[in-house]
Formats: C-alpha cells, sequence, structure tokens
C-alpha cells in the first residue's frame, strides 16, 4: 500500500476561495455545463463544486441542456425541452432569441461559471450585455482541442477571469491567447482513501486474489482503450491470471463492439462493467492492483488522482499534465505500448 497522496496545490484550493477572494460580494452563481452527469469528467468535479459554494452560503443556479444526476441547487434549461437531447442543443445554438432570452436570464446572477467553451456564447453575451462576471474553466489545454474550438476559446478568452485544472491547461491557453489565470486543480472527495476495501468487488466479478488492471472512464475511441488490452496481451505472458477490468458508461457502440470483439480473442479475461455508481467506484479502484490509461487527450485525468487516493499505483502516457498530477506510478513515452507493458509489469511484480 502506497503512502497518503500528497495534495497538489494550485493558486487556490476550491473555487469558493478563488470567489471569496476576488468577488467578495457574490451571493448567487450561475453555474454553465452542458450535461449534468457525475459519469461524465467535467460534471464529476462540477457537483462537488455545487455542493461547496452551497456550504459557502452562496446559491447555485445550473444552466444546462441535460441532466442525470440529482443536485441541491435549481436547475435552468437552456433549450425546448420538447425536443430530443440533440436536437435541444442544435436549436439553441443556431437560435439568437433563444440565446438572447438565456442572457436575460443569467443577468439575475452575480457571477457566472462555464465549464464548457460552447457555453461561453450566452454568458459572454451576459457579460457584455449586463456586466456580470463570468469565470471561465479551462479543462483541457486549445493545444489539443479541434480547430472549430478555437473560435470559442478565443471568446472564452475575453471572460473576467479564465481558471484552468492544470498547470498545463494554463499555459496551453496562455500560449494561444495570451491570457492567463489562476490553476484550481481538479479534487477527489473524502470516499477515496486508503481505507477503502475493494473485497466486494472482487468476489462480484469472481476475481479471487488474480493481478486487477483496471481503467475507468468513458468506453470512446479518443480513451485508446485497445491500446490498453494490447498491454494487457503482453502482460499475460508473466501474469497469466491477470484480469483487466474496464469501468464507463459507453459513448460509442461501434467502438464497444469492437473492444468486445478484441476480448473475446483475448488469452485473458476482459470484463467491461458499464457505468457503476459513485458510491461503488472506489471500491474498483480498492479492489486493482494496477490503474492503467492510454489516454493521450486530457487536461487533468481525475481518475489518476482518483486511484492514488485510494492506494492503486497509476501507469499513464506522459502527455499533458499527467506528470503533474501523477504521484506513485509510471509515465511513459506516449504510444510506446512496449515500454507501457513493462511499467504495468514492474508494478504488478512489486
Amino acid at each position: 500500500m502506497m503512502s497518503s497522496q500528497p495534495e497538489l496545490r494550485g493558486d487556490y484550493e476550491r473555487i469558493s476561495d478563488l470567489l471569496l477572494d476576488r468577488y467578495p460580494n457574490v451571493r448567487r452563481v450561475g453555474v454553465l455545463i452542458s450535461t449534468l452527469d457525475e459519469a461524465e469528467g467535467v460534471a464529476s468535479v462540477v457537483i462537488p463544486q455545487l455542493a461547496e459554494l452551497n456550504e459557502a452560503n452562496i446559491s447555485t443556479s445550473v444552466y444546462l441542456f441535460d441532466y442525470v444526476t440529482e443536485v441541491d441547487s435549481d436547475v435552468v434549461s437552456l433549450g425546448n425541452d420538447a425536443l430530443s437531447s440533440r436536437m435541444r442543443r442544435a436549436e439553441y445554438f443556431v437560435n439568437p432569441l433563444r440565446i438572447g432570452r438565456s442572457a436575460l436570464e443569467l443577468k439575475d446572477e452575480d457571477l457566472l461559471i462555464v465549464h464548457q467553451p460552447i457555453l461561453t456564447i450566452p454568458a459572454v453575451l451576459t457579460q457584455y450585455l449586463f456586466d456580470t462576471p463570468v469565470v471561465f474553466v479551462n479543462h483541457r489545454s486549445p493545444v489539443d482541442e479541434g480547430a472549430f474550438l478555437h473560435p470559442l476559446h478565443e471568446l472564452a478568452s475575453l471572460s473576467d477571469t479564465v481558471v484552468s485544472v492544470s498547470k498545463y491547461s494554463r499555459d496551453g491557453f496562455a500560449n494561444r491567447y495570451g491570457v492567463t489565470g489562476p490553476v484550481i486543480y481538479n479534487t477527489v472527495g473524502g470516499s477515496y482513501n486508503e481505507n477503502v476495501d475493494g473485497s466486494a468487488v472482487r468476489r462480484k466479478h469472481s476475481l479471487g486474489d488474480d493481478p486487477v488492471i483496471l481503467y475507468v472512464g468513458r468506453i470512446s475511441p479518443e480513451k485508446n482503450i485497445e491500446k490498453l488490452i494490447s498491454v494487457y496481451e503482453y502482460v499475460l505472458r508473466e501474469f497469466p491470471d491477470a484480469v483487466l477490468l474496464a469501468v464507463g458508461r459507453t459513448d460509442d457502440r461501434a467502438y464497444k463492439e469492437r473492444l468486445d470483439a478484441l476480448a473475446a480473442t483475448s488469452n485473458g479475461t476482459v470484463i467491461m462493467t458499464g457505468r457503476v455508481s459513485e458510491e461503488e467506484l472506489p471500491q474498483y479502484y480498492a479492489a486493482a492492483d494496477v490503474y492503467a490509461t492510454c489516454s493521450t487527450l486530457e487536461g487533468f485525468n481525475l481518475t489518476i488522482v482518483e486511484a492514488e487516493q485510494c492506494g492503486t499505483p497509476t501507469v499513464a502516457f506522459d502527455i499533458g499534465p499527467h506528470a503533474e498530477v501523477q504521484s506513485y506510478g509510471r509515465t511513459v513515452e506516449p504510444r510506446n505500448l512496449p515500454a507501457f507493458a513493462d511499467a504495468v509489469l514492474e508494478l504488478l511484480r512489486s
């Protein structure tokens, strides 16, 4: 078992600290996010932030298109609820009247916190028309984003404050748009700790004492899970009883079918659990011997911190913020699968 995860220190520990320092008179905050679902990376950061702001006696309203997870905040729909989720978003951003109506609603807030570039459109409009300050939270470095997002990041750079979730994301934004701001690292709750018992998860999946390699995240092509399966096949040569456990919801059905086909031909056991609850997730980290992610596009990667908080060492490619947020594990040259496998093996042997 590893020693306790050291605290990442940014310019502020929490978003409420930033508000109390720079906006001490703020009592009402509007938070803009596309979908409030605890299984999504951005939402998993926003949900505890809402609780934190409420505890600081700052009332919160969430402006969004869809929500799955219930929160103790007012929820305001941005789109036409009669439409499907995808159509609701499309209709909103081609409808200037709807964006204008949003600005009229948003002006009643003392401050707006925006978590996705697309939602800077109504937020910055509100700032321009009504002097409502906007805090844009930069979750990814612009150098990693597609060109179509650059105009939105340009718009985000007009925000009163740009907060980044890592130094890597901050520097990428500053280099591209000439705007810098404080770093506030993403944090995980107290349910992620070294005292979590993973035995129930091992029983649930009949893992016994077998070595377990864990991945947590969306089942989506940019996460490169097929590469992790390739790494796993290499690991099986030394640890034939090892199990690969992949936890997360499916975002791309065709990609999931491709992974299922790879799993079916594996020399070992690949278990894809689907989505699990936030209450159960720490037990999965505790049940694992190594946490591994082959993702090559991240602005922070909260799962590395979650795993290490639970005492599980991590392996990741040396990209973006990984070396910055990782404390107990290995980073390896991007896309070097043999080196990645060697790092997993080294941790399994220890």
